[in-house]
Protein backbone atom coordinates (compact mmCIF):
# COMPACT_ATOMS: atom_id res chain seq x y z
CA UNK A 1 0.00 0.00 0.00
CA UNK A 2 1.21 3.46 -0.77
CA UNK A 3 1.43 5.80 2.21
CA UNK A 4 0.81 8.86 0.06
CA UNK A 5 -2.70 7.80 -0.95
CA UNK A 6 -4.01 8.34 2.58
CA UNK A 7 -4.49 4.69 3.49
CA UNK A 8 -4.87 4.13 7.20
CA UNK A 9 -3.12 1.32 9.00
CA UNK A 10 -5.00 -1.95 9.19
CA UNK A 11 -5.61 -3.65 12.48
CA UNK A 12 -2.57 -5.68 13.48
CA UNK A 13 -0.15 -3.87 11.18
CA UNK A 14 3.46 -4.79 11.96
CA UNK A 15 5.77 -1.86 12.69
CA UNK A 16 9.47 -2.56 12.41
CA UNK A 17 12.29 -0.90 14.28
CA UNK A 18 13.03 -2.94 17.38
CA UNK A 19 14.63 -5.84 15.52
CA UNK A 20 17.25 -4.16 13.34
CA UNK A 21 20.17 -6.09 14.82
CA UNK A 22 18.50 -9.44 14.35
CA UNK A 23 17.49 -8.57 10.79
CA UNK A 24 21.09 -7.66 9.97
CA UNK A 25 22.37 -10.85 11.60
CA UNK A 26 19.78 -12.79 9.63
CA UNK A 27 20.97 -11.29 6.33
CA UNK A 28 24.63 -11.98 7.12
CA UNK A 29 23.88 -15.54 8.23
CA UNK A 30 21.88 -16.22 5.06
CA UNK A 31 24.73 -14.91 2.92
CA UNK A 32 27.21 -17.06 4.87
CA UNK A 33 25.04 -20.15 4.49
CA UNK A 34 24.63 -19.63 0.74
CA UNK A 35 28.36 -19.01 0.31
CA UNK A 36 29.23 -22.14 2.30
CA UNK A 37 26.80 -24.28 0.32
CA UNK A 38 28.10 -22.89 -2.98
CA UNK A 39 31.69 -23.55 -1.95
CA UNK A 40 30.77 -27.05 -0.82
CA UNK A 41 28.99 -27.93 -4.07
CA UNK A 42 31.56 -26.43 -6.45
CA UNK A 43 34.77 -27.75 -4.94
CA UNK A 44 36.51 -30.93 -3.97
CA UNK A 45 37.40 -29.66 -0.50
CA UNK A 46 36.65 -31.67 2.64
CA UNK A 47 32.97 -32.03 3.39
CA UNK A 48 33.09 -31.66 7.17
CA UNK A 49 34.35 -28.07 7.62
CA UNK A 50 32.26 -26.53 4.83
CA UNK A 51 29.21 -28.65 5.57
CA UNK A 52 29.48 -27.74 9.24
CA UNK A 53 29.79 -24.06 8.36
CA UNK A 54 26.73 -24.27 6.10
CA UNK A 55 24.69 -25.94 8.86
CA UNK A 56 25.90 -23.42 11.47
CA UNK A 57 25.05 -20.44 9.26
CA UNK A 58 21.65 -21.94 8.46
CA UNK A 59 20.86 -22.43 12.15
CA UNK A 60 22.03 -18.87 12.89
CA UNK A 61 19.83 -17.58 10.07
CA UNK A 62 16.73 -19.38 11.38
CA UNK A 63 17.39 -18.20 14.94
CA UNK A 64 17.92 -14.56 13.97
CA UNK A 65 14.93 -14.60 11.59
CA UNK A 66 12.72 -15.94 14.38
CA UNK A 67 14.03 -13.35 16.87
CA UNK A 68 13.50 -10.53 14.37
CA UNK A 69 9.92 -11.65 13.86
CA UNK A 70 9.28 -11.88 17.60
CA UNK A 71 10.78 -8.48 18.35
CA UNK A 72 8.97 -6.65 15.59
CA UNK A 73 6.02 -4.79 16.99
CA UNK A 74 2.41 -5.42 16.11
CA UNK A 75 0.15 -2.44 16.64
CA UNK A 76 -3.60 -2.88 16.93
CA UNK A 77 -5.77 0.06 15.90
CA UNK A 78 -8.95 0.13 17.99
CA UNK A 79 -12.36 1.54 17.11
CA UNK A 80 -11.82 4.78 19.04
CA UNK A 81 -8.72 5.65 17.02
CA UNK A 82 -6.21 4.52 19.63
CA UNK A 83 -3.33 2.22 18.80
CA UNK A 84 -2.57 -0.42 21.44
CA UNK A 85 1.02 -1.55 21.82
CA UNK A 86 3.88 -2.20 24.23
CA UNK A 87 5.52 0.64 26.16
CA UNK A 88 8.69 0.68 24.08
CA UNK A 89 6.81 1.54 20.90
CA UNK A 90 5.84 4.96 22.16
CA UNK A 91 9.44 5.50 23.26
CA UNK A 92 11.28 4.12 20.27
CA UNK A 93 9.08 4.34 17.21
CA UNK A 94 7.05 7.52 17.44
CA UNK A 95 8.01 11.15 17.61
CA UNK A 96 6.00 12.80 20.34
CA UNK A 97 4.78 15.45 17.90
CA UNK A 98 2.75 12.69 16.24
CA UNK A 99 0.86 11.73 19.41
CA UNK A 100 -2.33 13.43 20.60
CA UNK A 101 -3.03 11.49 23.80
CA UNK A 102 -1.48 8.56 25.68
CA UNK A 103 -3.35 6.04 27.82
CA UNK A 104 -1.41 3.62 30.02
CA UNK A 105 -3.15 0.40 31.04
CA UNK A 106 -1.51 -1.34 34.00
CA UNK A 107 -2.26 -5.06 33.89
CA UNK A 108 -0.99 -7.93 35.99
CA UNK A 109 1.01 -9.61 33.24
CA UNK A 110 2.28 -6.71 31.10
CA UNK A 111 1.40 -3.04 30.78
CA UNK A 112 0.09 -1.68 27.52
CA UNK A 113 0.18 1.81 26.11
CA UNK A 114 -2.55 3.18 23.90
CA UNK A 115 -1.77 6.33 22.00
CA UNK A 116 -3.77 8.39 19.57
CA UNK A 117 -1.74 9.41 16.54
CA UNK A 118 -2.41 12.61 14.60
CA UNK A 119 -1.58 11.10 11.18
CA UNK A 120 -1.69 7.26 11.23
CA UNK A 121 -0.73 7.05 7.54
CA UNK A 122 2.77 8.38 8.30
CA UNK A 123 3.49 5.15 10.19
CA UNK A 124 2.70 3.14 7.07
CA UNK A 125 5.82 4.50 5.34
CA UNK A 126 8.13 2.94 7.90
CA UNK A 127 7.66 -0.72 7.14
CA UNK A 128 9.86 -2.31 4.48
CA UNK A 129 7.65 -4.24 2.07
CA UNK A 130 10.26 -6.92 1.34
CA UNK A 131 10.65 -7.74 5.04
CA UNK A 132 6.89 -7.74 5.50
CA UNK A 133 6.60 -10.22 2.63
CA UNK A 134 9.31 -12.42 4.17
CA UNK A 135 7.62 -12.40 7.58
CA UNK A 136 4.08 -12.85 6.23
CA UNK A 137 3.69 -16.48 7.41
CA UNK A 138 4.51 -15.42 10.96
CA UNK A 139 2.13 -12.46 10.87
CA UNK A 140 -0.76 -14.64 9.79
CA UNK A 141 -0.28 -16.68 12.96
CA UNK A 142 0.47 -13.79 15.32
CA UNK A 143 -1.44 -10.98 13.68
CA UNK A 144 -3.35 -9.76 16.71
CA UNK A 145 -0.72 -10.44 19.36
CA UNK A 146 1.80 -8.09 20.85
CA UNK A 147 5.10 -9.85 20.33
CA UNK A 148 7.70 -7.45 21.65
CA UNK A 149 9.27 -8.74 24.86
CA UNK A 150 10.42 -6.14 27.36
CA UNK A 151 12.01 -6.28 30.80
CA UNK A 152 11.84 -2.97 32.61
CA UNK A 153 8.20 -1.95 32.30
CA UNK A 154 8.14 0.53 35.18
CA UNK A 155 11.17 2.43 33.87
CA UNK A 156 9.70 2.60 30.39
CA UNK A 157 6.29 3.74 31.60
CA UNK A 158 7.87 6.44 33.77
CA UNK A 159 9.99 7.55 30.81
CA UNK A 160 6.88 7.73 28.62
CA UNK A 161 4.98 9.73 31.24
CA UNK A 162 7.85 12.13 31.87
CA UNK A 163 8.58 12.76 28.21
CA UNK A 164 4.89 13.10 27.32
CA UNK A 165 4.22 15.56 30.12
CA UNK A 166 7.25 17.63 29.10
CA UNK A 167 5.91 17.67 25.53
CA UNK A 168 2.45 18.70 26.73
CA UNK A 169 0.71 15.45 25.78
CA UNK A 170 -2.08 14.39 28.16
CA UNK A 171 -1.43 11.03 29.87
CA UNK A 172 -4.21 8.93 31.40
CA UNK A 173 -3.28 5.94 33.59
CA UNK A 174 -5.78 3.15 34.23
CA UNK A 175 -5.58 -0.04 36.26
CA UNK A 176 -7.11 -2.91 34.29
Amino acid sequence: MNCHKGNLMDEGTPIYGHSRGYRMLSAVALAGALLSITTLVNSSRPLLPYGGAAVAFSVLFLFSWYQAARRSVVMTIREDGFALCDPAVALGMLRFEEIQEIRIYATLDRPKVAFQVREPRTLRCREPWLLRLALFPLWTLRRYQIVLELDRFNDQIMAIKTTALKAGIPVVSELV
